[in-house]
């Protein structure tokens, strides 16, 4: 329901209203979660595990809220109990994009840099990002953060035009089989749909990308400045996303998952699987869009 409002409403609010929707659902939603059961370690755990079968070994990609979740965990128990699960042979990566669209962060004056630019996907993408052992890709707009992965896979994400494309981390953690984790948010967060797109760009069915590529100066871990060209995501199209419709109507259930707690909604994919699936649907028109 809230993505169907979301589509109706967007072709006829400017970027104002559309902002103050958004802070309404927010808050709204957080209102409302406040007044369920709180979620205690053990019932994290029992979702983690027993519903989502992480285990040691995994590589986990993390999209979280902990804003939108009834509980007293912090960032950081979270992502002890992770680390406790996947284990030193794991990893736990998350996304560090800007808190705008790309394209107003692109036209910004305002600078890239790997090591102080802060996430904008929540506090938990935030303590990841400034972990001690934490490792980030040098882009402007859809860097990711990871610990436990090797360095190569992050390496090199400045020169890849299309962000989610080939070279790019993206593709390069596919080889790993990740797993897509969402605690305290819908599918609708699952940006791992965009890699498909981003490989294939020239033969993908819609064009979910601006025509022309932009410009940002971004500072690497040694200080030293890159210009790096990226295209950007066309908000129009993208925000007519459904990630979960497609991957619930389109995907075998054994690779995804959907679980709630009371009302508080969390999900976990096969991210190879995802992307094996986007690519072999889209050649018959069908896509995260339909």
């Amino acid at each position: 329901m809230r993505l169907l409002i979301r589509k109706i409403l967007a072709p006829i609010l400017n970027d104002a209203n559309k902002k103050r929707l958004k802070k309404w659902e927010f808050k709204t939603r957080k209102r409302l979660i406040k007044k369920l059961p709180k979620l205690n370690e053990k019932e994290f755990k029992k979702v983690l595990i027993n519903s989502f079968n992480l285990e040691e070994g995994d590589h986990l990609f993390v999209h979280a809220s902990l804003t939108l979740i009834n509980t007293d965990l912090t960032s950081e128990d979270v992502f002890g109990i992770l680390q406790d699960i996947v284990g030193i042979k794991g990893s736990i990566t998350v996304p560090c994009f800007p808190g705008m669209s790309s394209k107003k962060f692109m036209k910004s004056r305002k600078k890239f840099d790997v090591k102080t630019s802060v996430s904008g996907m929540g506090e938990f993408s935030e303590y990841v990002r400034m972990h001690k052992n934490s490792f980030r890709s040098l882009h402007p707009t859809k860097s990711i953060a990871s610990i436990g992965l090797p360095k190569n896979i992050l390496e090199g994400h400045e020169y890849t035009e299309y962000p989610f494309g080939v070279g790019s981390p993206y593709q390069k953690l596919l080889k790993y089989n990740p797993k897509i984790v969402g605690i305290g948010v819908p599918m609708s967060y699952l940006s791992f749909v965009h890699i498909a797109e981003d490989i294939n760009a020239q033969k993908y069915p819609l064009q979910v990308n601006e025509i022309e590529k932009l410009s940002k100066i971004c500072i690497d871990f040694d200080g030293v400045e890159h210009i790096v060209n990226t295209y950007v995501h066309d908000m129009d199209v993208v925000v007519k996303a459904n990630p979960e419709k497609y991957v619930t109507s389109n995907m075998n259930n054994q690779y995804w998952k959907i679980k709630k707690w009371y009302l508080t909604p969390f999900f976990v994919v096969d991210g190879k699987q995802l992307t094996e699936s986007i690519t072999r649907d889209f050649e018959n028109n069908i896509t995260v869009y339909n």
